[in-house]
């Protein structure tokens, strides 16, 4: 059996959304599952994470500027706050209707269609937050089933 594991929030991201889901992916491997995990590229990625037996890790790129935007998120300056606010408002804005996510769209449909292609896989498993992987996962659900 092999999974799909959309991440948009994966390691090196260290919130609690990216531990929840690798701790998953570390327990079904453990029992023999393979996993093909795609994400966006945080930075370098822990051995550990790198080394798992039965994972298959594809970084693809976002088309969303999320090491910069959740960089600031980081630093605790009024004036990084207020250069946030502005940043995160201007991209919801004007380029994403939902979410971050919303612009990862393209890039993750066209890895997704390859990995089902060549995997056989059977199940998907889509993470939120960003929400919109959840969305994407059920377009490419919509798509095989028609």
């Amino acid at each position: 059996m092999n999974i799909i594991v959309l991440a948009y929030k994966f390691p090196p991201f260290k919130g609690v959304g990216a531990r929840r889901i690798t701790s998953l992916v570390k327990s079904l491997s453990h029992l023999g599952v393979s996993i093909d995990v795609i994400t966006v590229d945080w930075g370098d990625v822990p051995v550990d994470i790198k080394s798992m037996k039965n994972v298959t890790l594809h970084i693809i790129p976002s088309n969303y500027l999320h090491k910069l935007h959740y960089l600031i998120d980081f630093k605790g300056s009024y004036f990084h706050r207020i250069f946030r606010l502005l940043y995160v408002r201007f991209f919801q804005l004007t380029f994403c209707w939902d979410d971050e996510a919303s612009l990862w769209r393209h890039p993750l449909l066209k890895k997704v269609d390859s990995v089902i292609k060549n995997k056989n896989s059977q199940i998907l498993l889509a993470t939120g937050h960003p929400f919109q992987v959840n969305y994407l996962a059920a377009l490419v659900k919509k798509k095989i089933l028609i």
